[in-house]
Parts: C-alpha cells; structure tokens; sequence
C-alpha cells in the first residue's frame, strides 16, 4: 500500500485492477480511559462527597453518575475500608512487634553481626509464644525482610 501524505489519501492495488483511491480520516481522538480520567478510587471519593453534600441522596443515581458499584458506595459510605487499606488476615504480629524486631535488627546490624532469615523468624515465633499464637510460615522472615524497606 503507497502512502500519500500530502493529503491523506492511499493508494491500494488489487490484483489485475486499476488502482483505487480510498480516503482515511487521520485523527487523533484518544480513548477516555487514555485521557486521564480519573480512577475508581477517585470516582468513588467524589461520589461520597456528592452524597454528603446533597440533601436527599440518591445512591444509585450517583453511583451510576460517577460509574461506581452500588455497593461498594455503600460499604465505603458505611465507614468500611477498602481491602487494600485492611491488614491482611494471615498477619500474625502487630505493627509494634514488627517495629520491634526492626529496631532489633538494625541494633544487630550496627554491632556489625546481621541476623540470619532463621534468627528472624526465630524472634517473630518467641514474641507469638507469648501470646499463644501460632508460629510464623516457612517463607516469612523472608517476605518480611522484603517489605519492609530499612532493611
């Protein structure tokens, strides 16, 4: 296929025919979600607004006006987090426990004598024998030393 670009026109040849002339409109229309339209969570923020500042709320207009669930706009408006702001249910320790052990491992780490993935989880299942709890898995020391980013 030749292309003229001067004024948008291309030229396509079928076999034992003479050339055609087929005009393609070029534009550059981006898809909405490419625009920078906003994201669930934004949606969602500014449908709770809308729904506080009205007078007689209408959950279901205003979900469908901002494209949200129905009832994710009532669980949020219920005051339920949204499940990556919960702590997962497999988390064993508290965040002053994991503040604890990080503390230890720095103190450790200063003394120039760095814990092994062993001694870590070691520590985790001492501070879980206190309260009765069951100890950690076989990659957590691993995972945890992962996520938490001063170590």
């Amino acid at each position: 296929m030749l292309e003229n670009e001067a004024d948008n026109v291309h030229y396509k040849r079928v076999v034992n025919s003479p050339p055609r002339r087929v005009l393609y409109l070029s534009h550059s229309i981006l898809p909405q979600h490419a625009i920078g339209s906003p994201s669930k969570e934004a949606r969602l923020l500014l449908a709770l607004e809308a729904i506080q500042n009205d007078k007689k709320p209408n959950i279901f207009a205003t979900a469908k006006l901002y494209n949200v669930l129905v009832t994710t706009l009532r669980r949020r408006r219920a005051s339920c987090l949204a499940r990556r702001d919960t702590t997962p249910n497999s988390r064993r320790l508290t965040n002053s426990e994991e503040k604890a052990i990080i503390q230890y491992i720095i103190k450790l780490d200063t003394r120039s004598f760095l814990p092994r993935l062993h001694s870590v989880e070691d520590i985790a299942n001492q501070l879980l024998r206190v309260c009765d709890a069951r100890p950690v898995g076989k990659l957590w020391a691993h995972n945890f030393v992962k996520r938490q980013p001063e170590l």
